[in-house]
């Protein structure tokens, strides 16, 4: 699964003696590359969207909640 991604990251930094040693390292290299940039904007791309979701529920949460209770009742009542 990640092995698309291992070319990201330097041979050294996989097993060598030198380890990276702070996420920051990893996010200029990431920027750095054109994989790693590809990579930033979906994560953006992913974030923006749950946001805008957030968002849509807390508006409008409460009013589909009504609605679909009364629907229920609307079939309940259709029921008996």
């Amino acid at each position: 699964m990640f092995g698309r991604f291992m070319g990201i990251i330097p041979t050294k930094a996989r097993g060598g003696s030198a380890q990276m040693n702070t996420v920051k390292e990893l996010g200029q290299m990431l920027i750095a590359q054109e994989e790693g940039a590809v990579l930033v904007e979906y994560v953006l791309l992913i974030v923006l969207i749950a946001i805008v979701a957030l968002v849509g529920i807390k508006t409008f949460g409460g009013e589909v909640a009504n609605k679909m209770a009364n629907n229920n009742n609307s079939v309940a009542n259709a029921i008996q």
